[in-house]
């Protein structure tokens, strides 16, 4: 642990920039355990915070802006993906908040969902704004999370807040995950209407944004 604290330290504010780059490119846990070290005192919970929420904000919006200028060129090159992809693009219009609150909790999906909202008609500005909020609430809870264990580890810190802050938060996160999955579930085994991808809703909504 001593090692890992001087590692830490010595280090300073490229801890922040490293959990920015862990963000941008990841969802996994290492937040957690960054949380955890802020209440020992080797990380600031602010800047911590910060990093993480701003690396996951801009992730998701370079993964949409990516799917939005290549996407309609690769679906060109591949006639067959073609129907699957405006179904999806639907669901992904249709159900914008809860799907980006829960891919990044998914592990596997934040990539290719991210990618698939910009083949969807949501615009720019609105795409930003969700994922501002939900990168917030991932970032808030990762985050949390680590600092709420200090609590199952130290008894003074309160263990019962801590077990029921994670009880609640697997709840939430499994039952959005289900919505989530019958949805996209759904929309890709029933027949599509109108092919928003390269119709008039998705040149609208590149248009407004």
């Amino acid at each position: 642990m001593q090692e890992i604290e001087r590692l830490l330290r010595d280090f300073g504010p490229w801890v922040y920039w490293a959990m920015f780059a862990y963000a941008f490119l990841k969802t996994g846990p290492l937040p957690i355990f960054a949380g955890y070290a802020s209440t020992l005192g080797w990380l600031d919970a602010g800047p911590l915070l910060a990093a993480v929420w701003s690396g996951a904000v801009l992730g998701d919006l370079a993964r949409f802006e990516l799917g939005r200028q290549l996407g309609p060129a690769v679906l060109g090159r591949f006639p067959s993906w073609q129907r699957r992809a405006a179904a999806l693009a639907r669901v992904l219009a249709h159900h914008a908040f809860w799907i980006c609150a829960v891919k990044r909790f998914a592990k596997g999906v934040r990539t290719p969902l991210s990618l698939a909202f910009g083949l969807s008609p949501l615009g720019r500005v609105r795409f930003a704004v969700i994922t501002t909020v939900t990168a917030g609430a991932w970032a808030g809870s990762f985050v949390g999370l680590g600092v709420m264990t200090a609590g199952l580890i130290e008894p003074e810190g309160g263990t019962w807040l801590a077990v029921g802050g994670l009880v609640l938060l697997v709840a939430i996160v499994t039952g959005l995950g289900w919505l989530v999955h019958r949805e996209l579930h759904r929309a890709l085994h029933t027949s599509p209407g109108t092919d928003p991808i390269g119709g008039d809703g998705a040149r609208e909504g590149r248009h407004a944004a």
